[in-house]
């Protein structure tokens, strides 16, 4: 195991023993005997007693994982037979379905990136889909698009890399998995693999001649990702476009992903809530990293409010390729430009996740280089933008 991964063990650890998991919805002994019974037989009593419950160690540390398989078993979740069947390594393809407990205060929503720690291995996860909740009360399956602290939901979720298969142990209750969160490597959520997607096995990474390399060697110039993130208003976008206009006259190949141009075509079909917003920056990480392999300097404007997926981008594009730019405008300046109207709508309750108003707005916690949006002009600000980027892009 690397260091990351024993320190990331470690953190995750600590966290468990000082989490406190004795909500009286789930600490209370249930007959589990009789409810893993009526689980491998697909049939659930009608009594209105019945209530799967999980037995969460006195200590307060995070569940057994045969306890979290049990528990999953009892609520029809995962296919006891299918696993005591089994007697050859389970292989996990990059995606795959699985059950889960959520464990954490914070919210668990689709397109954001954790850590998953399976089978004694880590590698990086994200969340693409909540297919469903589970009401643990009369075992209904519910639409769901966040996970909050002991939700129990069947995921899709998506690995970074592939790993080596695991063999299935039932008195181990393998195939069971951590999540961890990429920051803070705190555990947030237990679970158990139900199955790979097998439509995921027949993708296989293509290699070409022509590398980005080469591409870069042909622009003159190597290729980047200046991600400018900034409350609406702050000036992003206008900063995003005087740099351009100024490599641009360099002969340098730029290109500019905004964020109200993006949500009229390649994402108009997402809103604005956590889920969404969280897509939308993994979405535009994707296409921008897919450009700057082509050799351009691809300036993103985005809100991008939260820090996890600013992070995620950065991951993905590559620590080499990335310049975050915060543009550290203050709300009120913001509130008195407020070019679109949004920030007068999000205060007469026109607009319910303004960011800055009634939705987060994390600061970036290590931006490579800060604009003053209110006490720079563009003139000044573009200035040090050339010169930052032109030291990493020659």
């Amino acid at each position: 195991m690397s260091e990351d991964a024993k320190k990331a063990e470690q953190a995750m650890n600590n966290e468990t023993e000082n989490s406190d998991f004795s909500d009286k919805t789930l600490s209370i002994h249930a007959r589990n005997s009789q409810a893993a019974q009526h689980a491998v037989s697909g049939a659930f009593p009608e009594t209105e007693d019945f209530q799967p419950k999980l037995a969460f160690d006195e200590s307060g540390k995070m569940p057994e994982p045969r306890s979290v398989y049990r528990y999953l078993c009892d609520l029809g979740l995962v296919d006891k037979r299918g696993i005591e069947r089994r007697d050859s390594p389970v292989e996990i393809a990059r995606q795959f379905e699985a059950a889960l407990i959520w464990l954490h205060e914070s919210i668990g929503v689709s397109g954001r990136t954790y850590e998953i720690c399976f089978a004694g291995q880590q590698a990086g996860v994200s969340i693409t889909a909540i297919k469903y909740r589970i009401n643990v009360t009369n075992l209904a399956h519910e639409p769901c698009q966040q996970l909050t602290k002991h939700s129990v939901a069947v995921c899709s979720l998506a690995l970074s890399e592939l790993l080596p298969p695991d063999r299935h142990n039932i008195q181990e209750a393998s195939g069971n998995f951590v999540l961890l969160d990429k920051l803070t490597h705190a555990a947030v959520a237990a679970g158990v693999v139900r199955h790979d997607l097998r439509r995921a096995r027949n993708l296989h990474s293509q290699a070409f001649n022509i590398a980005k390399e080469d591409r870069e060697r042909l622009n003159g110039h190597k290729g980047k990702v200046i991600w400018f993130t900034g409350l609406s208003g702050s000036g992003k976008s206008t900063l995003a476009n005087a740099l351009e206009k100024a490599l641009h006259a360099q002969d340098k190949r730029t290109y500019i992903l905004d964020g109200d141009n993006i949500r009229q075509g390649l994402n108009k079909d997402l809103g604005f809530t956590d889920a969404d917003r969280a897509e939308n920056i993994r979405r535009v990480a994707e296409v921008a990293r897919l450009m700057m392999d082509a050799g351009l300097i691809v300036m993103a404007a985005f809100i991008s409010p939260f820090r996890q997926e600013r992070e995620m981008a950065r991951r993905l594009i590559g620590e080499d390729n990335f310049v975050e730019v915060y543009v550290d405008t203050p709300l009120e300046i913001c509130e008195q430009r407020d070019p679109k109207g949004l920030y007068k709508k999000a205060r007469s309750g026109e607009i319910p996740n303004m960011t800055g108003i009634n939705s987060l707005y994390e600061t970036p916690s290590r931006p490579d280089l800060v604009i003053e949006g209110n006490a720079e002009s563009i003139l000044n600000a573009v200035e040090k933008l050339m010169k930052f980027c032109l030291e990493r892009i020659n």
